[in-house]
Parts: structure tokens; sequence; C-alpha cells
């Protein structure tokens, strides 16, 4: 592996701000352990090079609580950005992406936790093989380390990502072998800067859900092609209140505006006319089955919320 210095960009904090004082130290005491487990798991040579010139770049996404205080009283030498205004997680992403003062760039969301080794295997895998723009771990339930909650994703036409392995036992998810993938869910991944073909990472427009299947789709359409290495693992965690999903959990109707909205605006941004035309009949039918898991859901409002913006 060549000895490059690897930026480490920690984001996006403040998604959702909380407005109750119980809320709020939760999530202060929260992103603390996550950030002792971090550097814990990486003071031991999990970090690509060990270089001097490594950094650490944390992305505040205008949070309200007490985010900015606890980082600099955990780690002074992080560089911290702070953004005026929340406009989700692509936009931060965008920021560190931009910011960071080397080309191989390792993004983690606050909620993940790094295990042995990740960052060293990823940088690995994107050395070895000189066309991929990105490599992703293995993810797990922080909650049970023993399930997947998926590994890659990979395009369905219907404008949706397939992941891969979704909550299977690691056992059964096959051997150690990386596999390329034309779509990327972003909790956490390891970019070469110097590869990417286009322009912003993350389309801000979307805000939340999605964001990264557009990245992954435009990625694919500017000849890249994108890794899951099973043999890098993460921790992930409980996500963003109100906004993420877990197994057994609520499903919020702003996740499902969300999601119907960007799957449309997926489609819309990156398929030809011709595309449309021949996919326009299950297309069409699609719609009529998510209408009525909606209405089944008690969701209705929020596909039609999205039907009016």
């Amino acid at each position: 592996m060549q000895d490059r210095a690897c930026p480490v960009v920690l984001t996006p904090l403040g998604t959702i701000d909380c407005d109750e004082d119980v809320e709020r130290t939760d999530h202060i005491l929260r992103r603390e352990l996550q950030w002792r487990r971090f550097h814990r798991r990486n003071a031991g040579g999990d970090r690509p090079g060990e270089r001097a010139d490594d950094e650490l770049v944390v992305v505040d996404n205008a949070s309200s609580d007490e985010s900015v205080r606890v980082i600099a009283s955990l780690d002074p030498s992080a560089r911290l950005i702070e953004l005026e205004s929340n406009l989700g997680p692509g936009a931060a992403r965008n920021r560190g992406f931009r910011d960071a003062r080397h080309d191989l760039v390792l993004f983690i969301d606050n909620d993940v936790i790094l295990q042995p080794g990740c960052a060293r295997l990823l940088a690995q895998a994107l050395d070895d093989d000189r066309e991929a723009l990105t490599a992703s771990p293995r993810v797990l339930y922080a909650s049970d380390s023993s399930i997947v909650q998926y590994e890659g994703a990979n395009c369905h036409f219907l404008g949706l990502m397939i992941t891969r392995y979704p909550d299977q036992p690691v056992a059964a998810c096959g051997d150690q072998s990386i596999a390329q993938n034309n779509s990327i869910i972003t909790a956490c991944f390891m970019i070469d800067r110097s590869r990417w073909r286009g322009e912003e990472l993350f389309d801000e427009s979307f805000f939340f859900n999605y964001e990264d299947h557009d990245f992954g789709v435009r990625s694919r359409i500017f000849g890249h092609h994108m890794l899951s290495v099973p043999s890098a693992t993460v921790l992930h965690g409980a996500g963003t209140a109100g906004l993420s999903y877990r197994p057994g959990g609520d499903v919020s109707s702003t996740r499902v505006y969300c999601l119907i909205r960007n799957r449309w605006q997926v489609i819309a941004k990156n398929y030809s006319l011709r595309t449309l035309l021949v996919l326009a009949p299950v297309l069409f039918f699609y719609e009529f089955v998510q209408f009525g898991g909606a209405v089944i859901n008690c969701l209705a409002t929020s596909f039609c919320r999205t039907v009016r913006t």
C-alpha cells in the first residue's frame, strides 16, 4: 500500500437538533463515546499511513447543542468546520471533500465506529484497483455485530438501490472477496479525490436520503465503479431520530416523503428520455403500488406532499 496521508472527515453532526435537555444530553454523551472510541480504534495503526500530515476534519451541520464544545475538549487538534445552516449530510460531505488537504478521504457519519484495520483495508483496496473511485466496508449493527446491515449497494431500474446482504447473519454472507458495485451507501466510505470526474459529490437539493444513491448513479455514468470490502468492518448506531430506520422501528412521514421525492429526482436527473419511455409502464405501476402502501400505512399525506412539491 502506498504511504498516503488520509484526511478523516467525521460528518454530519446536527442533522436533527434536540430541544429537550434529556435528548440533548444523550446526543452529547453518544458523540463523546463515539469520539473516544474513534481515537482508540485508530491509535493502533488503523489510519492508512499513520503520518503526521493525516488530519481529522469534523463538519458540524449548524447544530444547536453542545457538539462544538465537546469536539474542542476531546481533541483540540481536530479541524472543525462549522456550517451556517443545516443543508443535510450531502452538503456537509461536500464541504469536507473540498477542504480536505489530501486526496485520499475517509468519510464517517457520527454514529459509525471503525473496527480495527478498517481504514487500512479500504486504502489497500483502492491502491490495488486504480479504476475504483470508492471503497466501503461491511456495515454491522452496533446493537448486534453478528448481523450485517448492508455491504454496499447496486442500482435497480425503478430508481431504487438494492443493498447487498441486508440484515443477514455474518456467517451467511459468503467469502471475503472484494466486490464491484454500481451504487453506494455513504455512512462510511473512502474516496480518492484525484479520480473523481464530476463536480460536487452530492446534490444538496436531496437534503436526506438517496443523495448517496444519486452520487452512485452519477459515478457509474462517469465511468467509475465502487468497491465493497467485506474484510473491513464498522459498527453502525441508531442513526438520526425521525429520519433513519432500523428493523422493528417506525417509519416517519418525513423519511417517506424524502424517499419518494428523492427517488423521483434520481430518475429525472439520470435517466434518458428513451429509458423513461421504455420503463414508463412499470414505473407507473410502481407508483400505484407505492401509493397503496402509503395509504395502508397511514402515510398517504407524505405521498401527496411529494406530488405537490
